[in-house]
């Protein structure tokens, strides 16, 4: 939480994190995905953009045999 926001890397990588977390989710169950939010700075959002992409792509790719 708190503590890791406070030093901007970690506070970057925790919120690749949980933004990966909420896209692996749903994508596993077949809901949609969440957009990229607005309002980060370049960088970020282009890595937020790739991380959806992959995801959404590796989890099509491997589709569940429930």
């Amino acid at each position: 939480g708190d503590v890791y926001k406070r030093q901007t890397w970690n506070a970057d990588r925790l919120e690749v994190a949980e933004f990966s977390a909420a896209v692996l989710t749903a994508a596993v169950a077949g809901t949609d995905v969440p957009a990229v939010p607005p309002g980060l700075d370049p960088e970020t959002g282009e890595r937020l953009a790739m991380v959806r992409r992959e995801i959404v792509a590796l989890v099509a790719a491997y589709p569940s045999r429930d």
